[in-house]
């Protein structure tokens, strides 16, 4: 989608029900400093959807984009709610999920230490009635991903089950 597109990686879409916005992921110039050779961090950015054309995206508003790796999952059915993943200090990703709140994306917060290990997690997805939270989560640094499903044990205090792998589209 051309309009979508930049010179950098643009990847992790997410569409709204109504297809009038989406949401996605890129390493474009976004005001932050770049590294050493000249890449910037990944951040979430939207663009709507007007007479079929799309516009020009832009940075997702509120607290979510920080100066790490921020990288866009999943719109909840409804699109109030998101998952993303944020790289944490110890170098691996975390699953975080932020709120809209008018016109900005507020209120991150981190999923329980029973989903968010010692390893990747990442690309993180609702099912269809914003309860499972299905999710990539590689091998404890062994190499490759394999995906996991997580239910909601208490859910006010974000506690989550020990994630169980999906051992029928899993290949480790």
């Amino acid at each position: 989608v051309p309009e979508l597109s930049s010179a950098q990686d643009d990847y992790a879409p997410s569409v709204t029900i109504d297809g009038e916005e989406i949401i996605f992921t890129s390493n474009r110039p976004n005001g932050h400093t770049p590294d050493e050779v000249g890449g910037y961090d990944a951040d979430i950015y939207t663009a709507t959807m007007v007479n079929g054309v799309w516009q020009t995206p832009k940075a997702l508003r509120g607290t979510v984009n920080t100066t790490k790796d921020d990288i866009s999952s999943n719109l909840s059915y409804n699109g109030t709610k998101m998952l993303y993943s944020v790289l944490n200090e110890a170098g691996n990703y975390d699953i975080f999920e932020a709120f809209l709140k008018g016109a900005d994306w507020t209120g991150s917060v981190n999923f329980s230490t029973n989903i968010n290990l010692r390893s990747n997690e990442i690309y993180a997805s609702y099912d269809f009635d914003d309860k499972l939270i299905y999710y990539a989560k590689d091998n404890d640094g062994s190499g490759g991903y394999d995906i996991f499903v997580s239910a909601p044990v208490v859910k006010r205090t974000r506690e989550y089950s020990m994630p169980t792998r999906v051992s029928d589209v899993s290949t480790g």
